[in-house]
């Protein structure tokens, strides 16, 4: 697929990227709208409630990390996609930004035992953009979700330069006897879901592999091999059927 290399940060890039600390600071104006405040609104829909809301202060330091991978989500936006037109249009206007944005901060929160907030966060980002991506789901750097309604389960994995598009379901198998652990995919880097695909219980999906539109995933798919159908299997007479014949 052709790449497409990001711009150069524009002076108005550099300001969006710094809104969620103006939105924190100055509650009575909101620059650009609910995109940047996206990460507070459970804050203070926790107030109205009145949640105990409790903050580990241990994951101030991780933010910026976060921002570098949020980052590298809007650069695969960019590359991915040839209706992009800039990368401020990305910032403010995909929903894949927003959502990814926030379970990576829910991420972080999740993983430090925080209780209540990040749920919030991706049940917030669920509302506002049809994704469901459980807080617990690791995901890797310049992910991109394309136009949306995905579900994500909680112990998901998805390796660097993936990309998803629309009505696509990384799910879970039923525990057995009620037992949590791995049930959901792993999907390896530079993986790419097709539209309406439903890959379901702890199977990996290979590197560069591709699974086609509508596709049922209930098995391990070699790398960079191509599925296709219900249930998923390579198109007949490619080189990746053997181990499927079986």
């Amino acid at each position: 697929l052709a790449r497409r290399c990001t711009p150069e940060p524009s002076a108005l890039t550099e300001y969006i990227w710094e809104l969620p600390s103006l939105v924190s600071t100055t509650a009575s104006r909101r620059p650009y709208g609910d995109h940047a405040g996206a990460l507070f609104e459970p804050l203070k829909l926790a107030m109205i409630w009145r949640c105990e809301v409790t903050i580990d202060w241990a994951a101030v330091p991780l933010l910026p990390g976060v921002r570098a991978l949020a980052k590298t989500d809007v650069d695969a936006a960019y590359a991915g996609d040839p209706a992009a037109r800039s990368v401020e249009e990305i910032i403010l206007a995909y929903p894949c930004v927003l959502v990814i944005s926030l379970q990576r901060l829910a991420h972080v929160l999740y993983h430090l035992g925080v209780p209540l907030l990040p749920r919030m966060l991706t049940e917030y980002g669920h509302e506002r953009t049809g994704c469901d991506i459980h807080p617990g789901a690791r995901i890797g750097r310049n992910f991109f979700i394309d136009h949306g309604f995905v579900v994500i389960g909680e112990t998901a994995e998805i390796g660097d330069e993936v990309t998803i598009y629309q009505c696509v379901t990384l799910g879970g198998t039923d525990p057995a006897g009620g037992t949590g652990g791995k049930r959901h995919p792993t999907i390896l880097d530079g993986a790419i879901v097709g539209s309406g695909a439903q890959v379901l219980g702890p199977i990996t999906v290979g590197a560069k592999a591709r699974i086609g539109a509508n596709a049922v995933v209930t098995r391990d798919v070699p790398q960079e091999c191509t599925v296709v159908g219900i249930p998923a299997r390579p198109p007949v007479s490619t080189p990746c059927a053997d181990p499927f014949l079986g």
